[in-house]
């Protein structure tokens, strides 16, 4: 009987212990900062206003019955965060207290610690500033039973020193671009280094010392204009610099635009009236049109005027051609066919002397052909015809001066 009482009394011991759950075993406070989780074996380097992000579970308690052991939870009423030195034994200076005295089994929260601020009654600053370079401990706390975790950390507020190339003006085919980077006060290296024109990513690393990075950029993957080129890098204590400056991109020529069209047709003796062309740059906005070429609308053939650009940086536009066709006027139509190799004849006889009127009527004596075609004799033939008289006469002249001479001198020797 003894023996079942017994029984019966440590069931119900046994009824009265918690449950256990997934945090059965219990979980020592936890910080991160900017989702790096701080660790215990290494010297963790911070700058500026850090937010603390502290997790914590209730604590694990061990009970004795006899030879067995029964495990059961703790809740805690508080949890602080501490800065000092030599691993939290020496300097604590209050930085959080995320608890208020109530119990509680888990903790989610936030401090803020900044080590830019001025704190009082801290032995170990310069003039209440944490020192830079120096290993601090972080610490946090817990009751009722007494749990303390430290990290190790030195502060480091110095932006690191960054150089950035660009080339100047515009920029045609590769573009030199390069930037230099150093952390000249502690030389702890760089989280990221980024460089980037407009939203294309050039370079992109990590973990990486001091040094400099070169790069040839082809222009040519994007469009003509002004972009940004940035850089930016962050020291491993999360101090970050940036820098930018413009990239003129100009590779492609100026688009022509001809005025009116690009193939004429005129008539000998027409008037020709070049409306010449405009072109627009992408980057120099409107440039001159040069015009090469002539149309003599006097003869008749194809002529082709050529209009070409060029912008600033060399780039040449698609030259565009008009092309002006000058044509003869046509010979009139003969209302008599049969006679039309009589009228090309080039010179007309007539059989006497003829004029012709206003009207275009022709007056005075003319011959016919078979054709019934007449021959009127032109302006042409009669100054021929004055110039044979004139010619015949200084003819006669010249013989009756010969023969008479002669006829003197022959009768003088006579006598």
């Amino acid at each position: 009987m003894k023996k079942v009482f017994a029984a019966m009394v440590f069931a119900i011991m046994l009824s009265g212990i918690a449950p256990m759950n997934s945090f059965a075993y219990g979980t020592n406070p936890r910080v991160q900062v900017f989702g790096d989780e701080f660790k215990s074996d290494n010297v963790n380097w911070i700058s500026g206003s850090q937010p603390l992000h502290i997790k914590a579970s209730r604590l694990p308690q061990w009970v004795n019955y006899g030879i067995n052991k029964f495990f059961y939870d703790v809740p805690f009423n508080a949890l602080n965060v501490r800065v000092g030195v030599d691993n939290g034994i020496n300097g604590t200076l209050p930085i959080c207290q995320l608890t208020n005295g109530a119990l509680i089994y888990e903790l989610n929260s936030v401090c803020n610690f900044d080590t830019k601020a001025k704190y009082a009654n801290f032995a170990y600053t310069n003039g209440g500033y944490l020192l830079e370079n120096k290993t601090y401990t972080l610490s946090t706390h817990m009751w009722p039973r007494w749990s303390i975790n430290w990290w190790n950390f030195k502060i480091d507020n110095t932006a690191p020193e960054l150089a950035l190339n660009v080339p100047s003006g515009n920029v045609k085919g590769n573009a030199g671009l390069s930037i230099d980077y150093s952390d000249p006060k502690y030389t702890n290296g760089f989280k990221s280094i980024s460089l980037k024109v407009g939203d294309t990513e050039v370079v992109s690393k990590n973990n990486q010392s001091n040094g400099t990075d070169s790069v040839n950029f082809d222009t040519t993957a994007l469009n003509d204009g002004s972009y940004l080129v940035t850089a930016a890098v962050t020291d491993i204590a999360g101090n970050t610099v940036e820098k930018s400056q413009s990239l003129v991109i100009d590779n492609i020529g100026p688009k022509i635009s001809i005025n009116g069209s690009t193939s004429l047709s005129l008539k000998v003796g027409d008037k020709y009236q070049e409306l010449g062309a405009t072109a627009t740059d992408a980057i120099d906005g409107n440039v001159p049109v040069a015009i090469d070429g002539t149309v003599d609308t006097q003869r008749a053939g194809t002529y082709q005027i050529k209009y070409s650009a060029s912008d600033s940086n060399g780039n040449a536009a698609s030259s565009i051609t008009r092309t002006v066709t000058v044509s003869a006027n046509p010979v009139p139509e003969l209302t008599n066919p049969s006679a039309k190799s009589e009228l090309q004849t080039p010179l007309i006889t007539a059989a006497v002397a003829g004029s012709q009127n206003e009207n275009g009527e022709v007056k005075g004596a003319t011959n016919s052909d078979s054709n019934g075609v007449k021959a009127i004799k032109t302006e042409k033939d009669e100054k021929e015809i004055i110039d044979e008289k004139y010619w015949l006469w200084i003819i006669i002249i010249l013989l009756l001066i010969a023969g008479g001479t002669t006829w003197y001198f022959t009768r003088k020797r006579i006598k």
